[in-house]
């Protein structure tokens, strides 16, 4: 599959009625002009993110589960979706958290980059830009049921916190990429 992954959730009835049906019966409920796209199955998109390597991918999909479990998905880019349980979750926001202590290890220790910055103007560029995020655009929501639609990985990691401290025990996750 592709360049962008997603985190949706699914009532776990629908992923139950999912897993019995084939290719053809999938495409017919929910494709266009014989080919579906995972966004329209019966979920909502939770997160997406086009930026895990091979690693963090496998980190995450480990403990999951495919959701379209019919011998026609085998071979199809479809039987990379799975329903992914709290580890997978935890996995995820391990990978940001990763990410986010070697910026910040790299502000505090980092040497010169390719552009001879110092240290000081690392973090004063860093500064400036988090000040310009603040002022302009603030990474927090309250129209929707959402936390944040920050593309930073810190609020990535208190959206996926939320989301999984609030499904429900009706619901699944499910992880896919397109």
């Amino acid at each position: 599959m592709g360049y962008e992954y997603r985190l949706y959730k699914m009532k776990k009835e629908d992923a139950e009625k999912l897993s019995k049906m084939s290719y053809e019966e999938v495409e017919k409920k929910y494709g266009e002009d014989e080919w579906f796209y995972t966004g329209h199955l019966p979920m909502k998109e939770l997160h997406s993110n086009g930026d895990l390597n091979g690693d963090e991918v496998n980190r995450i999909k480990v403990t999951g589960t495919r959701l379209l479990v019919h011998e026609s998905f085998d071979k199809t880019e479809e039987e990379a979706i799975v329903i992914i349980d709290k580890e997978g979750v935890l996995a995820w926001i391990e990978c940001y958290r990763e990410r986010v202590i070697k910026f910040l290890d790299k502000m505090v220790n980092g040497n010169p980059d390719l552009f001879g910055m110092s240290k000081e103007e690392k973090r004063e560029r860093y500064l400036t830009s988090l000040l310009d995020k603040w002022t302009n655009y603030p990474p927090y929501e309250v129209n929707d049921e959402s936390i944040s639609h920050s593309s930073d990985y810190e609020y990535i990691i208190f959206e996926l916190v939320y989301q999984l401290k609030s499904l429900r025990e009706d619901e699944v996750f499910v992880f896919a990429s397109h």
